[in-house]
C-alpha cells in the first residue's frame, strides 16, 4: 500500500467488493455497489429480496471510512492518481465526448474527494451584512 497509509484490516469479501467496485465484472461496469456487494459476498440478485439487501448493504459498505481508505490506497497502488486522471481529463477536453472516462473520472474525483458536491439547504444559515460606509474623495468632509 501506499507509504502514506498503513495496512487497512478487511475480510476477504470486502476486499473483493472494492475489487469489483474498482474494476467490474465480465457481468457489469466499475462502480456497480449492488453487482459488486452480490459477487462479493454471494448472493444471487435474481430474487428482488436479495437484490434489494445487496443494493442498500454495498450502498452502505461504500461509505464505510476503512473501505473508503483501501480504495482510496488501492487506486493509488495502481496508477489512479490526481497526475494520471489530470492527464486523461486533458485528452478528453483537447479530442472531444468520451462518456465513460469522464464518468470514471468523476466517481475518482468523489474518492479523493478533490470535487465536494453541493447540498440543499433550508433554514437560517446566520448571515451578517457589514455595511462600510463609501470613501471619501480628498478634501471631503
Amino acid at each position: 500500500m501506499t507509504e502514506e497509509n498503513t495496512e487497512i484490516e478487511l475480510t476477504l469479501p470486502q476486499k473483493s467488493f472494492v475489487d469489483y467496485y474498482l474494476n467490474g465484472d465480465d457481468d457489469f461496469r466499475m462502480g456497480n455497489a449492488t453487482r459488486s456487494y452480490a459477487k462479493a459476498f454471494n448472493y444471487d440478485i435474481t430474487d428482488d429480496k436479495k437484490a434489494n439487501t445487496c443494493a442498500s448493504e454495498g450502498s452502505k459498505l461504500i461509505r464505510y471510512p476503512n473501505i473508503k481508505v483501501y480504495m482510496r490506497q488501492h487506486l493509488e497502488d495502481n496508477g489512479w492518481n490526481d497526475e494520471a486522471m489530470d492527464s486523461r481529463l486533458r485528452q478528453i477536453a483537447y479530442k472531444g465526448k468520451d462518456a465513460d472516462a469522464v464518468n470514471a473520472i468523476k466517481e475518482f474525483n468523489k474518492l479523493k474527494q478533490r470535487i465536494i458536491d453541493k447540498f440543499e439547504h433550508e433554514g437560517n444559515i446566520g448571515i451578517t451584512q457589514i455595511l462600510v460606509p463609501p470613501k471619501k474623495a480628498e478634501g471631503e468632509q
